[in-house]
């Protein structure tokens, strides 16, 4: 199984010549990420400001929240798409951005995705922070495998990553704690750093799914050009910086 440095080492091998495209897409996955959670603030705003005034039935055009909806009902078919995308570049493939929109036929299933895992990641939230984190890495892996098997239902997504995930929680936490320097770099560039920490999450991330099905070893994962910038130099780097 992979550690988190494998999971990064693939990820960087990967992400080699397509960083253009992997910056892209995960840019408007988190502008449609930002609009979700807007979301719930804005609508109840509106619905406090609407009891408060009584003005039954009609309110000014809110365009953040109008936005905000836009968001809720497409994240996640987007973010379908995405995953489908970093699997394809982890695997060696030479995918284009029109991926990101190709689970579109499935617009319903991933909405309803999305809702049902949602719902129970609260649910266990109710009984504190951490029981609401376990859930939402229990249930990671149903995006990855909705992205690449769209005849999936919801509940057999969301089971399937329950089973994937038993014994790889640690693991996965594991991973996304060792970006805390690129997140600390983030910090200090204002959020440009962002723009490079997102695809690269991205990608490891797929990694970590692949290797779970043993679909992705180092042996096979995709072999950085030679006149491609080490970005392992600067991983380097920046780990030494926060150490």
């Amino acid at each position: 199984m992979f550690s988190a440095a494998d999971c990064r080492k693939v990820a960087r091998q990967a992400l080699a010549g397509n960083w253009g495209w992997a910056i892209l897409i995960s840019f408007v996955s988190m502008l449609l990420s930002v609009g979700v959670s807007q979301y719930f603030s804005d609508l109840l705003d509106v619905a406090e400001q609407t009891i408060i005034h009584h003005v039954p039935f009609y309110f000014p055009v809110n365009w953040n929240l109008l936005w905000a909806a836009i968001s809720f009902l497409f994240c996640q078919v987007i973010l379908l798409g995405a995953a489908l995308f970093f699997i394809q570049v982890v695997l060696g493939q030479a995918p284009h951005v029109k991926v990101m929109f190709s689970r579109f036929s499935i617009w319903p299933k991933a909405l309803g995705l999305y809702i049902f895992m949602g719902f129970f990641v609260f649910l266990w939230s109710l009984l504190l922070l951490v029981p609401g984190i376990i859930a939402s890495f229990r249930y990671s892996m149903a995006v990855y495998l909705m992205a690449e098997n769209t005849d999936l239902g919801i509940r057999e997504a969301v089971n399937l990553s329950k089973q994937m995930m038993q014994g790889n929680k640690g693991r996965l936490f594991c991973l996304y704690i060792s970006f805390i320097g690129w997140a600390l770099l983030s910090v200090v560039t204002f959020g440009i750093g962002l723009f490079f920490l997102a695809p690269y999450m991205n990608a490891a991330t797929a990694a970590f799914y692949l290797n779970l099905q043993n679909r992705v070893t180092l042996a096979d994962a995709p072999q950085p050009a030679k006149d491609q910038p080490a970005l392992e130099d600067v991983e380097n780097t920046v780990e030494k910086t926060t150490d």
